[in-house]
């Protein structure tokens, strides 16, 4: 990313595009380019914009808020090498045991948020393992349980 990006209105695929269009876009403009300082606001407002577009695009917009907070604090996460390079039954067990079973208050939805993307670039065979960690966005962002998938057990029906 460059001076344009902060200078440059909010892109078209952060107000009309799908959410794998959101997620390529993200991946590629904060955490593969390197991005101008500047453009602090820009992100900021593209997660505003991101979170308004609905639950379907929360956790594109925790994926910006937490790219704000590592620029910010200067606090890089370590993304678990399990996630960039292990099979797809390595990933989906220490999914399964963080995200379902360990409960750890240090994950939060940002940090899921970019697991998701990097999964979702790992192609196929990681399409289920993005989509687990979106499902877990989904129930951890949803504002009222009448939001939740039917049949959820909190959904109010």
């Amino acid at each position: 990313m460059n001076q344009d990006l902060a200078d440059a209105a909010v892109p078209d695929v952060l107000q009309t595009g799908s959410p794998r269009d959101v997620d390529e876009f993200l991946i590629e403009a904060l955490w593969t380019d390197p991005i101008h300082p500047l453009a602090l606001a820009s992100v900021s407002t593209w997660a505003t914009l991101l979170r308004g577009r609905g639950v379907a695009f929360a956790s594109h917009s925790s994926a910006c808020h937490y790219w704000l907070y590592e620029k910010l604090s200067g606090n890089e996460y370590e993304m678990p090498a399990l996630l960039q390079t292990g099979s797809p039954a390595e990933v989906d067990r220490y999914l399964v045991s963080t995200l379902w079973h360990d409960q750890s208050p240090s994950l939060i939805p940002p940090i899921v948020a970019r697991w998701a993307m990097i999964l979702s670039r790992r192609g196929p065979d990681f399409t289920s393992h993005a989509s687990a960690c979106h499902y877990w966005l989904f129930e951890k962002l949803s504002s009222t349980p009448d939001e939740l998938p039917l049949g959820h057990p909190n959904r109010r029906d």
